[in-house]
C-alpha cells in the first residue's frame, strides 16, 4: 500500500478497484491486473526473481516443456514458503545477477546457467539453442560461461553450452539432436544443403554425410504436425523424399511425440539406422585417407619383417579400400 499511496492511489480507491474486478488482491500488499502473468505475480509476492525455465519464458526463449509451477529465486535469509512455486534459495550476494524492471527476473547469463545445470539435456539444449538463435547471447560469451562455470551441475552445464548451436530451427530439432548425441553419435551437420544439379537444392534439418570413415548419407527431419498436414506441403515432402532416395540418401522423420515420449528409442533409432547404412557404405576415397591407410599397411609390414614373420594375407589391404 505504501507504493500505491505514493502514486496517488488511496486505500479506498484500491478497494473499489478490487471490488470492480479491475485489479486482484494476490497477497499481502500485492495487487495485480487480471491479465498479469501468474509467474510474475509469484515472484513479486515472494520478493524474489523469476529464474530457470520461468525466466526463459519471460524473455521469449523457446522451451521444450512448460513448467507446471513458476521457478522463483529468493534470498536464503527468510523462511518464505509457497506450495505453488518452486523456490530456489541462494545467498544475497548471488542476487546481483538479477533485475527488477520490467519484470523481476535473472539476467541472461544466470538464466542459461540455471537451465543448463538443472534441466534434462534435451530441455536445456532447446533453451540455449533458442538464446543463440534469437541473439540473446553470442557464441563467444557462451564459451566464456562454459569455461568458468564450477560447482554442482558444472559438467552437465558445460556439455549443454558447448553443444548449443544457433542453426537449430526449433525446440524439436534441438531435442532430436540431443537424442542422437545421448545415443553416442557425433554432432550432425545442421541445416545441411544437398544439391541435385545446378538448380535443385534440398535443405535438411540435420545430416550425417560421413560416419566412421564411410559415406553414409543419412538425413533427419523434425516434422511438426501443423504445416505438414497441408496438401501442398505433404506433396512437397514426398517429392523431397523421392529425390533423396534417388541420390542414395536415407531419411528419418521425427515428431514431437518421438522426442517427448520415446526419447531414448529415438536416439537408438537414429544410431541403428546410421550403423546399418555404414555396413554397406563405401569408404571415403580422399587422398588423405588413402595416405593414412598406406602408412598403416607399411607399419604393419615393417613390424612383421622385424620379427622375421610373414604377415598373413588378410592383414594388409589394397590402398584405398579401407579397413573393416
Amino acid at each position: 500500500m505504501v507504493g500505491a499511496s505514493h502514486r496517488g492511489v488511496s486505500r479506498s480507491g484500491l478497494a473499489g478497484a478490487v471490488d470492480a474486478g479491475l485489479v486482484r488482491h494476490v497477497g499481502r500488499g500485492t495487487y495485480a491486473l487480471p491479465t498479469a502473468d501468474p509467474a510474475v505475480i509469484a515472484a513479486v509476492r515472494l520478493n524474489g526473481y523469476l529464474s530457470h525455465v520461468s525466466a526463459a519464458q519471460i524473455w521469449d526463449l523457446d522451451v521444450l516443456r512448460r513448467p507446471s509451477r513458476p521457478h522463483v529465486l529468493v534470498a536464503n535469509t527468510g523462511a518464505r514458503r509457497a506450495l505453488d512455486v518452486d523456490l530456489h534459495r541462494v545467498s544475497p550476494a548471488q542476487l546481483v545477477d538479477t533485475r527488477r524492471q520490467p519484470w523481476p527476473v535473472t539476467n541472461i547469463e544466470r538464466r542459461l546457467l540455471d537451465c543448463a545445470r538443472t534441466l534434462p539435456f534435451p530441455d536445456a539444449l532447446a533453451v540455449v539453442d533458442s538464446a543463440l538463435r534469437k541473439d540473446r547471447i553470442d557464441r563467444v560469451a557462451l564459451r566464456k560461461l562454459a569455461e568458468c562455470i564450477g560447482g554442482p551441475g558444472a559438467v552437465a552445464a558445460r556439455r549443454v553450452l558447448f553443444a548449443a548451436d544457433a542453426r537449430a530451427d526449433s525446440v524439436g530439432e534441438s531435442a532430436t539432436r540431443a537424442a542422437a548425441l545421448d545415443a553416442g553419435l557425433p554432432p550432425p551437420d545442421l541445416q545441411y544443403r544437398i544439391r541435385f544439379g545446378p538448380t535443385y537444392l534440398i535443405l535438411t534439418d540435420m545430416a550425417w554425410r560421413h560416419y566412421r570413415g564411410r559415406d553414409c548419407r543419412l538425413a533427419v527431419e523434425f516434422d511438426g504436425f501443423g504445416p505438414h498436414t497441408i496438401r501442398s506441403v505433404f506433396v512437397r515432402d514426398r517429392q523431397r523424399r523421392n529425390s533423396l532416395e534417388r541420390a542414395g540418401w536415407g531419411l528419418l522423420e521425427i515428431t514431437m511425440s518421438d522426442v517427448l515420449d520415446r526419447y531414448e528409442q529415438t536416439g537408438a533409432l537414429i544410431r541403428s539406422t546410421l550403423e546399418s547404412r555404414w555396413q554397406n557404405a563405401p569408404w571415403l576415397s580422399s587422398p588423405d585417407n588413402n595416405r593414412t591407410i598406406s602408412d598403416l599397411a607399411r607399419r604393419i609390414d615393417r613390424t612383421y619383417r622385424a620379427t622375421s614373420a610373414r604377415p598373413p594375407a588378410d592383414c594388409v589391404r589394397r590402398q584405398g579400400t579401407g579397413w573393416p
